[in-house]
């Protein structure tokens, strides 16, 4: 993420002048604030946040897409300009998934043109958020809608805030966090952790795969499948592994002896894989079973070796010597 600039936070000066507090928020957000202004700023109607895995998340200033249709036609105006700015100045201040936000921004926009057959967000009100809410409840599943009804929940409060808009009052998500679907119990979610699982034979050809890798191409992704059995859930992490990532502790616990029944310390080695999560929170350390903690031991010593020639070539590249400096 780019450094931020020292931006003001907006407020409203026309405190029951919804519409002129409207436009000095569009205002600020598009001749003030410049986040994604190199993707085109307000003369396009979609937007990339790069993730630091290199992926990008999509913001499509869109209404959605009719069936049979990939995408929709874009927001209408006033709207498209509001959308724009919330979202402008919502990543400013910090850069975050966009899904939920963009959702609910679509959502509302659905909600409007139904209601009062106009896309301009001063037409909001209770109406309109609850058919907002029937649209979220029609598009995505129960798993979706918590994040959805925080996003929704904060716009709401934002509209309040900046004087655009006070016909609503304090809502609140009814929308509870889902259990994940690994842990829960109920059929569709048992069904879904018996189309994951992997059968023994699956499993006997990583560990064969691993065991007879020999090119680098081999050794690299077999190497990789081994540290996913140790954190299967942090597939997105791999590439931000480091050289020293894995260390180890000893830990002591009570132990009884069989011959004299008497409690003793017993020192155990556990190893420890240091990830980096990928949605923030710094450093993770997650213990290794002992059974494969050899493996990995092997897997993280392939993968230093075939990125050696990409480290050196890193080394010697200008901003690694600017920041060196």
């Amino acid at each position: 993420m780019k450094a931020m600039p020292n931006i003001i936070a907006f407020k409203p000066k026309h405190q029951l002048e919804n519409e002129k507090n409207l436009q000095d928020f569009i205002n600020r957000a598009k001749n003030d604030l410049t986040i994604y202004e190199e993707q085109g700023g307000f003369d396009v109607n979609n937007w990339k946040m790069m993730q630091s895995n290199g992926r990008s998340l999509s913001m499509e200033f869109t209404g959605f897409a009719p069936e049979g249709k990939k995408n929709g036609l874009a927001m209408q105006q006033p709207y498209l300009d509001f959308a724009r700015a919330y979202m402008r100045d919502l990543q400013t201040w910090k850069e975050r998934n966009p899904a939920s936000y963009m959702l609910v921004l679509k959502c509302v926009y659905e909600a409007l043109l139904a209601v009062y057959g106009k896309a301009d967000i001063l037409f909001i009100d209770g109406t309109v958020l609850n058919k907002a809410i029937e649209h979220l409840e029609s598009k995505v599943g129960k798993d979706v809608l918590y994040r959805a009804g925080q996003a929704l929940e904060k716009l709401i409060a934002d509209l309040a805030e900046y004087g655009i808009s006070y016909k609503i009052p304090t809502w609140k998500s009814h929308w509870k966090r889902p259990r994940e679907k690994a842990i829960r119990t109920d059929l569709e979610s048992m069904q879904w952790q018996e189309q994951r699982l992997l059968t023994d034979s699956q499993i006997h050809g990583i560990a064969d795969s691993f065991r007879l890798a020999k090119t680098p191409y081999q050794k690299f992704y077999s190497a990789q499948a081994v540290l996913l059995m140790c954190a299967p859930s942090r597939g997105g992490e791999l590439s931000f592994l480091t050289v020293d990532c894995l260390f180890e502790e000893t830990h002591s616990e009570k132990v009884r002896n069989e011959e004299t029944q008497q409690l003793e310390d017993k020192e155990t080695t556990i190893l420890y894989i240091r990830w980096k999560a990928e949605k923030g929170g710094g450093l993770i350390s997650k213990p290794v079973h002992p059974l494969i903690a050899p493996t990995v031991k092997e897997a993280v010593k392939r993968l230093i070796m075939i990125g050696e020639p990409a480290r050196k070539a890193a080394k010697l590249s200008p901003i690694e010597a600017l920041r060196r400096n």
